[in-house]
């Protein structure tokens, strides 16, 4: 519960703070939130630096028989790939990297939000993450906060009012998430038209039971296909 109240904390606080530039942007936090010897190698990137530099190639190397090695042989000797995970690289490290800085920008936040201006970014990021980090307060309420949007889906009972609640059903960022239609061409089939039903984030996140996923794509289906019969819903 804590890693996924954390994970999930984060995201919402940082698509409040960075909004659509959250991707892209690397916030000029402190990354000495620990001591130098217990950072993992990778944040340092094993000692040499980022972005292209000649001290991570390897000059021995002939590039016309091995090129990788050749434009980063002596980085690849030092890499080792972290227990966490599968695989290391370049967009691995830049990821990790700031995925610290991100997370010492919410701790300071939370940190100064009692003292901080009201209404001000600091303020309102800090509050929002505590809340989110708060499980205490969250297994209270248990799923309470989410209960008109229950009744909202509970409520439908048709290919009709499925068509006005589905575009509504998405989060904070706009994903929907359950599953979404869009129309488009079938280039096999002569560039006959096609509705694709497209799964969003939240129909694998909270559903792990392969076959329960498959029945509720299959209901959906023949909802928006018209195969199901008025008053149908799952």
């Amino acid at each position: 519960m804590r890693v996924i109240t954390r994970a999930m904390s984060v995201a919402m606080a940082v698509g409040l703070v960075l909004g659509t530039a959250g991707n892209t942007a690397v916030m000029a936090a402190s990354l000495t939130t620990a001591p130098a010897e217990a950072r993992p190698a990778e944040l340092d990137n094993f000692g040499f630096p980022f972005g292209f530099d000649v001290s991570k190639m390897d000059l021995k190397a002939d590039p016309r028989k091995d090129f990788r090695r050749y434009a980063a042989g002596r980085w690849l000797d030092a890499a080792t790939i972290p227990s966490d995970t599968v695989r290391i690289s370049g967009i691995d490290v830049l990821s990790k990297r700031v995925d610290v800085q991100i997370q010492s920008v919410l701790d300071e936040a939370m940190r100064a939000s009692a003292s901080a201006v009201r209404g001000s970014p600091t303020q309102q990021v800090g509050d929002f993450y505590a809340a989110g980090m708060d499980e205490k307060r969250l297994t209270e309420l248990g799923v309470a906060p989410l209960k008109p949007e229950l009744d909202r889906i509970a409520a439908i009972d048709g290919r009709k009012s499925l068509a006005i609640a589905v575009p509504g059903h998405s989060d904070e960022a706009g994903r929907t998430l359950s599953f979404d239609a869009a129309a488009g061409v079938v280039i096999p089939e002569g560039f006959a038209r096609a509705i694709y039903l497209l799964l969003g984030p939240g129909a694998t996140m909270f559903v792990t039971d392969a076959p329960i996923l498959a029945e509720n794509t299959a209901s959906s289906s023949e909802l928006i296909s018209g195969s199901a019969p008025d008053g149908a819903t799952q």
